[in-house]
């Protein structure tokens, strides 16, 4: 029944098992958690590691032999506690995108041109496509990331040497690169007056939406070339570019 309740709370069946078995008999070895879970060794190898970094389980070593023990169990409350959070972000995140989201819907399919494009050479394509349409660049979440830095510096740098425009609304906790960007020309920028953590910035441009996903785990890039998209994402950038201050 334990079992059972562990999994209802997050925990995979085989996570649940090893937990619970070290509630039972304490700093225990391998073997011992094999025993007494009946999970083979092979197995409880593989889940240890997880649930270590997500702190369900300690380990120690006495006399060179690696010993776990499980975390004290108000360590699942504090696992739920982050669970919510995170939850609240996906809602946050979802409530911004749910005009873009109705938008998209009410474009028929045979008037869409959209391309996924995966990891940071995505990232890099979408990039260089400004550069080639040589147009006008409206960017909408502006924020450095240091898997990214080498990639923007040469961005930029390409854009600068073909002098093409951008206006960008930086994200609020990235000051200090918006006040270095604002400096170069052909580059006006503006800063958020809210917080915004999350890794999406999104590019309009040449009747084209860029929008690129730089999280250093998962990095992807969604082209959408559309008139009615981008006519619609440059009315919202354009609301928000005349609500927020300059900066010089």
């Amino acid at each position: 029944m334990e079992i059972e309740y562990l999994e209802k709370i997050g925990l995979s069946t085989n996570e649940a098992k090893i937990y619970f078995a070290l509630l039972e008999i304490g700093f225990s070895t391998v073997d011992k958690i094999s025993k007494k879970s009946g999970i083979h060794r092979r197995t409880i190898y593989d889940n240890i590691e997880k649930m270590l970094n997500k702190g369900l389980i300690c380990s120690k070593i006495i006399d060179s032999k690696k010993y776990f023990n499980a975390a004290e169990p108000h360590k699942l409350e504090e696992l739920l506690i982050e669970k919510k959070e995170e939850l609240k972000k996906q809602e946050k995140i979802l409530t911004k995108i749910m005009p873009t989201l109705s938008i998209f819907k009410n474009v028929s399919a045979n008037d869409r041109d959209v391309n996924i494009y995966f990891g940071l050479g995505g990232i890099k394509t979408i990039l260089w496509d400004i550069l080639k349409t040589g147009m006008p660049n409206c960017v909408l979440g502006a924020h450095s990331r240091k898997e990214f830095k080498e990639m923007l510096k040469k961005f930029h740098n390409e854009r600068i040497k073909l002098r093409i425009p951008d206006r960008m609304i930086f994200k609020k906790y990235d000051f200090r690169r918006a006040k270095r960007i604002a400096m170069r020309p052909f580059s006006e920028v503006r800063l958020m007056t809210a917080d915004d953590n999350n890794s999406v910035a999104i590019n309009i441009y040449n009747n084209k939406v860029g929008i690129l996903n730089r999280s250093p785990k998962n990095p992807f890039g969604i082209l959408i070339k559309n008139k009615n998209i981008h006519n619609a994402f440059k009315i919202y950038f354009e609301a928000l570019w005349n609500n927020y201050e300059k900066i010089d």
